[in-house]
């Protein structure tokens, strides 16, 4: 199963941001321009969580966003075993774990 199958069971969709239509040779730019794979969930009870791989420095966040009273906030969100073995799948994918 692919990463973004995996991703896809948990609810996820998928966004390329330019990171599968840039050749290997310009994956490095500057960190505002890198390209970057984004999948998200949203729950309409807590917001939304959001996982993205970031293609130049290589590195994986994860967010909650959602509104607490008028204010929208962001803060790192806790991860279950499922979306650690897709976020691992995607890093092998990408050829980030080795």
């Amino acid at each position: 199963m692919t990463a973004k199958e995996m991703f896809e069971a948990l609810g996820y969709e998928f966004y390329d941001h330019h990171f599968l239509n840039v050749p290997r040779s310009q994956n490095v730019m500057i960190p505002q321009d890198e390209p970057y794979l984004e999948y998200r969930s949203e729950d309409k009870n807590i917001g939304e969580e959001i996982i993205t791989f970031h293609g130049g420095s290589r590195f994986v966040s994860v967010w909650a966003v959602g509104n607490i009273g008028e204010r929208r906030h962001s803060l790192p969100a806790p991860l279950n075993a499922a979306e650690i073995k897709a976020i691992t799948q995607q890093m092998k994918e990408l050829g980030w774990w080795e």
